[in-house]
């Protein structure tokens, strides 16, 4: 919700009757905020611990306790395993919709045909993560190009145009574009200075 939540809104209080928007805005305020606790804290307390040496993975400056740390990676794994079928489903239901509309392996049955594309498709974005041995300062670049203005930036840019707000609203969104625009320029920054500083070093599935 956190990464995605200002697109998502949009679409699908769109696709909903009135009396319904305002739940689903609650159910989108109170993940924010679940969310806005959940990473922070992680965040801040990393920082704080190990300052420029902390690793893009946090849990990897971590050496203690090992049931902890156990338990921490099962989390990630539950967390990826299911945020994975949320993003990609739109992808198969493209690939699978244009092969069925050109005929691509008429005579295979369905189930089958998903299942193939689908383990094809895990196998290959797999690989191509495996092989980017940069992988924590693109994901800093794609942050600070991306998630911040599609999450920060646009969205107040979108509130203002369409409602037009005065006052203390208006002077809110206005601070917000700005304080998060200087940020998303430094996060880019940082991060292009960070792939530069490391393209000497960079291996191949290392």
């Amino acid at each position: 919700m956190m990464i995605n939540g200002g697109d998502w809104c949009p679409q699908a209080t769109l696709s909903v009757p009135p009396p319904a928007v305002q739940s689903m805005m609650n159910s989108v305020y109170f993940a924010y905020v679940v969310v806005t606790f959940a990473y922070f804290p992680v965040a801040t307390a990393g920082y704080a611990a190990y300052g420029n040496e902390v690793n893009a993975d946090v849990l990897l400056s971590v050496s203690q306790p090992p049931a902890l740390i156990a338990v921490a990676n099962f989390m990630v794994l539950v967390h990826i395993a299911a945020s994975y079928q949320v993003f990609a489903q739109p992808v198969f239901e493209n690939i699978e919709t244009l092969m069925t509309k050109n005929q691509v392996w008429p005579s295979m049955q369905p189930r089958l045909m998903r299942a193939v594309v689908r383990s094809l498709y895990v196998v290959m974005t797999t690989f191509v993560a495996i092989c980017i041995p940069f992988f924590a300062d693109l994901m800093g670049l794609i942050g600070a190009a991306g998630f911040t203005p599609m999450t920060f930036i646009l969205p107040c840019v979108f509130w203002l145009k369409a409602k037009q707000p005065q006052g203390i609203t208006f002077w809110i969104n206005i601070t917000i574009i700005v304080v998060f625009s200087v940020g998303g320029l430094l996060a880019a920054i940082g991060s292009i200075r960070q792939i530069a500083m490391h393209a000497r070093t960079y291996d191949l599935f290392h």
